[in-house]
């Protein structure tokens, strides 16, 4: 993830993109006095760690959060496309390989940019949770749910009742992952081919 700038450092792209670009928005030509929220600066390339000055330009929110979200789509379809292809793995960033075929099926139709906020946020966290058990699972091998559900929530951000639901999925009997008793007579997870 990129490091947010110091405020000070911030400022003075903002001044610069300012003096070249003028105070308005790239795309929609809105100035500051005509919307509610300042203006955001954008990096063209995407990039958020290049701060070459040739990179940057001004966006008003509206506008920055679609592009956000048509970048992200673009990168579900891509996803889509490689999983159809079979390029699948680290290499081919599919977010999609991480799920139940079936459940990778439904995702690929959901646009995700229309829904409800809490269906974007599990889009996003959902996976990276999945992740972080299958990880830790792997590496440490059983573990209590409690510390699960509460690392991972943690790991993920989000709430540890939303980890508890992520990992009562991941524990379901299609799920890649299943409660046992553990050698002190607790329950534990492992995966499910162990």
């Amino acid at each position: 993830m990129p490091k947010r700038l110091p405020k000070k450092q911030y400022e003075a792209y903002y001044k610069a993109v300012a003096a070249r670009d003028g105070k308005e928005c790239h795309l929609c030509g809105k100035t500051p006095d005509q919307l509610v929220h300042p203006l955001e600066i954008d990096h063209v390339d995407e990039n958020k760690n290049n701060w070459d000055i040739d990179n940057l330009r001004f966006l008003c929110k509206s506008d920055n959060t679609a592009k956000g979200n048509r970048n992200r789509a673009a990168r579900r379809r891509r996803a889509a496309e490689s999983l159809a292809t079979g390029q699948v793995g680290p290499g081919a960033n599919n977010i999609y390989a991480r799920a139940h075929p079936a459940t990778r099926s439904l995702k690929e139709l959901a646009e995700y940019s229309k829904g409800k906020p809490a269906m974007k946020a599990n889009f996003l966290m959902e996976p990276k949770f999945r992740d972080f058990v299958l990880h830790h699972i792997g590496s440490f091998g059983p573990t209590p749910p409690e510390e699960l559900e509460l690392a991972g929530a943690e790991y993920c951000g989000s709430q540890p009742r939303t980890a508890r639901n992520y990992l009562a999925k991941m524990t379901s009997s299609t799920g890649p992952l299943r409660v046992v008793e553990g050698e002190d007579g607790f329950p534990v997870v492992v995966k499910r081919d162990d």
